[in-house]
């Protein structure tokens, strides 16, 4: 009971440090007001399960409905991750990620930050909120994911044998607000990103479980394949890599975003750097020439990152230390666990190896001297 109760006083104070936001740029608290008129009745327009699992959630907790709708909406918009794929001479893939959270919550009220310890309130609050995942259809595992109790979209997740997904912020003048504001206003044609990220890791089945087996052909790396995945030809494997790259680039989304895609075969790892309405760029490992990792932060690639959060060169730095033949869970842990990878932001590290049904995921903490973001 304790276990639930101090989940439901971690959520609310969560919940109060958005209305704390809001209301510090429109101080009439008109906003938070509408929020809680107006975002319940727009809960139908959401698609299964998303609205009724946010209903449930509000019933539980006692959360005013519109309150947790808004608490998910933000989840779009104060993300800082680095997401990592590696490639190894043997051409088996790994995914990293750290998971920061609550920049711009603790920017803006400055009274989140805790002067007795260093820390972030609000990355502090989110840790006893982490949970691991197993989402299940029929007693089998369709998905694993780490993330945040109340929030029904999925920013980290693997379907074991076959592809692994993380979601991290970009930064866009043509930014979430817009497709929120679009939605609030009846303009209903584009995804959450959070939910077009849960719905991939979801529903990307179809073509497999159509694919016969074939007693001949046996997955490259054998073995360490879950049985159940075992024996199917391999462009099986590859349309559901591709099935859920061709879904990431080409919906719409509410909120520019990073996809950081990685499959189980030589080659499958890439970047899809999302506009709301279309994809600008798909980087994808190219191991053949070199390029054995590929590292996403929360600025295009192709731009100069904000010289106060530069954590991109460190990161690729580290990876270029480890050298292509010492990758493993621990060296890319090691990586995102570097200064200023690892920043008082970071809530969590998750590790994946799709081949290998391996995911796990560590609480952090940054010990000083630490940078705040």
């Amino acid at each position: 009971m304790n276990y639930w109760l101090k989940r439901h006083q971690c959520l609310r104070i969560l919940v109060n440090s958005i209305t704390n936001l809001v209301n510090a740029f429109v101080p009439s608290g008109k906003i938070m007001q509408m929020v809680d008129q107006k975002l319940p009745g727009l809960i139908g327009s959401l698609p299964g399960p998303f609205g009724e699992e946010m209903r449930g959630i509000a019933d539980v907790t006692g959360i005013p409905l519109g309150e947790i709708i808004s608490f998910n909406i933000f989840y779009e918009f104060f993300t800082m991750c680095t997401s990592i794929i590696t490639e190894d001479e043997k051409g088996h893939l790994l995914h990293g990620r750290n998971m920061d959270f609550g920049i711009f919550l603790g920017i803006t009220l400055m009274k989140l930050w805790n002067i007795n310890n260093n820390t972030w309130v609000v990355t502090e609050e989110l840790k006893p909120l982490t949970v691991n995942l197993d989402f299940q259809r029929n007693n089998k595992t369709v998905f694993k994911a780490t993330s945040f109790a109340g929030y029904v979209g999925m920013l980290t997740g693997f379907k074991p044998g076959l592809f692994s997904l993380t979601l991290n912020e970009r930064f866009s003048i043509n930014g979430g607000y817009l497709g929120i504001l679009e939605w609030m206003f009846g303009k209903k044609n584009a995804q959450w990103v959070g939910f077009i990220t849960r719905s991939v890791l979801e529903n990307s089945t179809r073509k497999a479980v159509a694919m016969a087996p074939s007693s001949g052909s046996q997955h490259p790396y054998g073995t360490s394949q879950p049985p159940q995945l075992q024996f199917f030809r391999p462009y099986a494997f590859l349309q559901f890599y591709e099935e859920a790259k061709n879904t990431l680039t080409k919906t719409k989304i509410m909120a520019p975003a990073y996809f950081i895609l990685g499959g189980n075969q030589s080659g499958e790892g890439c970047v899809i750097t999302r506009e709301r309405k279309e994809s600008l760029d798909v980087y994808e490992l190219d191991p053949k020439n070199g390029r054995w990792y590929v590292v996403q932060t929360n600025y295009d690639r192709w731009k100069n990152t904000l010289f106060l959060d530069d954590r991109r060169t460190p990161a690729k730095k580290c990876l270029n230390d480890t050298t292509q033949k010492n990758l493993s869970f621990a060296t890319i842990y090691d990586v995102l666990s570097t200064k200023p990878v690892l920043n008082k932001l970071t809530v969590f590290t998750t590790l994946m190896d799709v081949t290998k049904d391996q995911f796990e995921s560590h609480l952090r903490d940054c010990p000083d001297p630490c940078i705040g973001w």
